[in-house]
């Protein structure tokens, strides 16, 4: 325990900022009256909070997300056409490749309880 009867859970980082972001982050502390790091952290929560609120639209280069589909389709089609039996083992694959991919995206994106 600290002598203030507690532990401390905060972190250092160290970061390295762009000319230009730096030249950003500066005027909004300007701007709002605060020091650097609390600029800093008060933009970092900003920017967490709107890909929170961001996470339930759709992506904006969904039509990369569709081409890189169609890729993956054709892909697959070709390959089910060459093996003895391969239409038959795509088609028996799908719901697991269906529920691998929904799994992995829960991954990378959690659920809103994970937030709270």
């Amino acid at each position: 325990m600290s002598f203030r009867g507690y532990v401390s859970e905060k972190r250092r980082y160290q970061i390295r900022l762009s000319g230009d972001l730096c030249s950003a982050v500066e005027a909004y502390a300007d701007k709002h009256g605060l020091d650097l790091a609390p600029a800093i952290r008060v933009l970092l929560a900003q920017g967490l909070e709107e890909l929170r609120l961001d996470r339930g639209k759709a992506p904006a280069d969904c039509n990369a997300a569709l081409a890189a589909l169609f890729a993956a389709e054709q892909a697959g089609l070709v390959v089910a056409s060459i093996l003895p039996g391969g239409q038959a083992l795509w088609d028996s694959l799908a719901p697991g490749a269906a529920e691998a991919a929904a799994r992995r995206l829960e991954a990378l994106a959690p659920g809103e309880e994970a937030n709270q």
